[in-house]
């Protein structure tokens, strides 16, 4: 049986917006990992997608290594009733972090029927600030290179009635096609709002407001 996620009221407050874009915009605010929210179920734009995908995020679970917080986010996919050879179950999962001025960085991921990555030196995704048009670069880690880059703050598509802009991120790897690449846009209050990875049928968006504890 669907989980039931009980929507709250969006407000979005101006103040979490950076003073003067100019010079660059707060990364931290639209990445937040303050255990706010701890749930989010994302639907597939292109209409043949015949599942949901549920990522959870508790707070309990996170850890500090080298004084810096360590977050699991993790990824279930929920298949609808009249849906054709769809397994339900666990999608993937990664280690990420940020907050207290320190920029976003992966630290390791793990999907379905593959060994978890321990990603040493971590994916540098975003600096504290940065401006549209930075990138990042990660030399060599968990087998490949990787480029991150703050393409803009753009108004962000979504099923919902609301009105949010998001920070797009996008990541890509050398090689190239690494499940991780894509686009990501993270929301202030919200985090992780929408996202399009390289091997996705359609960008995923909330269909349902995100979940507070």
């Amino acid at each position: 049986m669907r989980k039931v996620w009980i929507p709250m009221v969006a407000t979005l407050a101006a103040a979490c917006q950076p003073d003067d874009p100019t010079i660059g915009y707060v990364m931290d605010e639209y990445f937040p990992f303050d255990g706010e929210v701890i749930g989010w179920t994302f639907g597939n734009m292109n209409e043949s997608v015949d599942y949901l995908l549920h990522r959870t995020f508790d707070p309990d679970d996170s850890v500090t290594v080298d004084e810096i917080r360590r977050h699991t986010f993790t990824t279930f996919k929920e298949c609808s009733e009249d849906a054709v050879d769809c397994e339900e179950g666990f999608v993937w999962e990664y280690v990420i972090s940020g907050g207290a001025g320190r920029g976003v960085a992966l630290h390791a991921y793990e999907r379905q029927g593959e060994a978890r990555v321990e990603l040493e030196p971590p994916i540098r995704l975003a600096n504290p600030r940065m401006a549209p048009g930075e990138t990042l670069n990660t030399a060599s880690s968990g087998g490949h290179a990787w480029t991150s880059t703050f393409a803009s703050v753009e108004d962000c598509e979504q099923t919902l009635d609301v009105q949010w802009r998001c920070a797009k991120i996008t990541l890509q790897s050398d090689p190239p096609g690494h499940w991780l690449t894509g686009d990501w846009y993270g929301q202030p209050g919200y985090n992780l709002v929408s996202f399009e990875r390289a091997e996705d049928p359609g960008r995923w968006r909330l269909v349902e407001l995100p979940v507070r504890p």
